[in-house]
């Protein structure tokens, strides 16, 4: 659990406005710490970046992105992941999460492509990598994008709304390290993102509609989006709910 406005686990007290960061304090206690030692790649951190909370910046033409040594735990058969992040600057397509093993064809990624306008997810089924869309979202804008699998089924969610829906194999990778704001997690990064990550919320099951449901509307709250997030998919947006 990455969150960008406790960056440190002390609600990022003695952060300075604009410094480089090296770390990212997993904050679910399984140590899953994202790390950057070349200061040139380290993201930026950005006070009151969205809603009166801070943000993590990366920059694709500075090849900016943490990295994290393999664990099990964000790895899982079975997963749910939320993201909230918005793009930049962002030419062609940039990953914002990814743990994959590239010659394996394994593993997943979290991807912005600004060509498409689309939000993806790309799961690996150790023959090739099959990609669940978003519909067109102004990339630009703050989102939520919810990526889920169970055996035979995957969901792709965009601001609350169901827009993928497959039953692709899905392989896991098992032994190369994770990247945030970067892809191809074998050898050297590539697909470097642009623009602000806030949070990322890696749950090692498949969660119920209703548990999906409370995440979104929490973190639509948190971060500012209930005026134009409906994260119950029932026609009204979440300051109506």
């Amino acid at each position: 659990w990455l969150d960008s406005s406790n960056i440190n686990s002390t609600n990022n007290a003695f952060i300075n406005a604009n410094s480089t960061l090296n770390i990212w304090i997993d904050l679910s206690g399984n140590a899953n710490i994202p790390t950057q030692s070349v200061e040139a790649n380290m993201p930026i951190f950005v006070e009151s970046a969205l809603n009166g909370l801070d943000g993590i910046t990366f920059s694709q033409s500075n090849n900016q992105y943490f990295k994290l040594i393999y664990d099990d735990s964000i790895n899982s058969s079975n997963m749910t992941i939320f993201t909230i992040a918005q793009t930049n600057n962002l030419t062609g397509t940039g990953t914002i999460l990814s743990s994959q093993d590239t010659s394996q064809f394994t593993g997943y990624e979290i991807v912005a492509d600004n060509s498409n306008n689309e939000l993806q997810l790309n799961i690996g089924n150790s023959s090739a990598y099959q990609t669940s869309r978003s519909g067109t979202n102004t990339l630009t804008d703050a989102f939520i994008l919810v990526g889920q699998h169970s055996t035979g089924a995957n969901k792709l969610y965009t601001n609350g709304q169901l827009d993928a829906e497959n039953s692709y194999n899905y392989v896991t990778n098992t032994s190369q390290p994770a990247r945030i704001g970067a892809g191809s997690t074998l050898n050297q990064p590539t697909s470097y993102f642009d623009g602000t990550i806030y949070e990322i919320i890696v749950i090692s099951t498949t969660l119920s509609d209703k548990e999906r449901i409370q995440i979104n509307y929490y973190l639509s709250k948190k971060w500012g989006l209930n005026n134009r997030i409906d994260s119950d998919q029932d026609g009204y947006i979440d300051d109506n709910d």
